[in-house]
């Protein structure tokens, strides 16, 4: 087991809003296991939020980006 300390509510806070430390901790989880890439994440962002406004977008890609840079 290895536990990660992700500060998912600051680098989201950092970022613009706290509701973006999901995607943090998404980004994390993918940047610490490389189960999935955050590429793979991103590009499913689109068809996942189908109606979400391009800047809910790159805000959510950037918080996964933070994510897997604060895993490794």
């Amino acid at each position: 087991i290895r536990v990660l300390a992700v500060p998912c509510n600051a680098i989201a806070e950092g970022l613009g809003t706290v509701k973006a430390a999901n995607m943090v901790a998404l980004g994390a989880f993918a940047g610490a296991t490389g189960a999935v890439s955050v590429e793979a994440i991103a590009k499913a962002l689109p068809k996942v939020f189908k109606r979400a406004k391009p800047e809910m977008l790159e805000l959510n890609v950037a918080a996964l980006k933070k994510g897997a840079a604060a895993a490794k």
